[in-house]
C-alpha cells in the first residue's frame, strides 16, 4: 500500500522495544525511545489522549481530522470514509496519492491544543 501511494516512512516494530506503559504513557514512552519531539493523533483519539503528559515530557502534540473529499465510486451514491482501498481501487494510485496529500483534506489543531 505504501509503495502504491509513494509514501516512504521509517517503520518501527513495537516488538523491537521493551515498552511497558499503557495509554498516553505508552505513546510518550514510544516517542522518548525513538527520540521524537512531536506526536500527531487523529481527531477520534481526543477522547482519551492526555496532552498534558506529552507536554510534561517536552513532546509537542497535534490533532488531525481527515475531511473525506468526494471521489468517483463505481456503484451508487458516494459513501465517504470507507477505506484507502476503496479510494485506491476507484481512483488509481496517482489520483489517490494526490487526494491524500492535498492539505485541504485535513484540518490540524494548534500545537498542544484540542481540535
Amino acid at each position: 500500500m505504501l509503495n502504491e501511494l509513494n509514501i516512504k516512512p521509517a517503520i518501527f516494530y513495537d516488538t523491537d522495544f521493551e515498552f511497558s506503559a499503557h495509554k498516553t504513557d505508552l505513546l510518550v514512552q514510544m516517542c522518548k525511545e525513538l527520540n521524537c519531539n512531536f506526536f500527531l493523533s487523529n481527531k477520534g483519539s481526543s477522547a482519551y489522549v492526555e496532552i498534558e503528559k506529552f507536554n510534561a515530557n517536552n513532546i509537542d502534540h497535534m490533532y488531525m481530522d481527515w475531511i473525506c473529499p468526494k471521489y468517483p465510486q463505481l456503484f451508487g451514491n458516494f459513501i465517504p470514509n470507507l477505506s484507502i482501498l476503496d479510494m485506491l481501487f476507484n481512483c488509481g494510485p496517482e489520483a489517490t496519492e494526490e487526494i491524500i496529500k492535498d492539505d485541504k483534506n485535513c484540518v490540524f489543531s494548534e500545537v498542544n491544543s484540542p481540535l
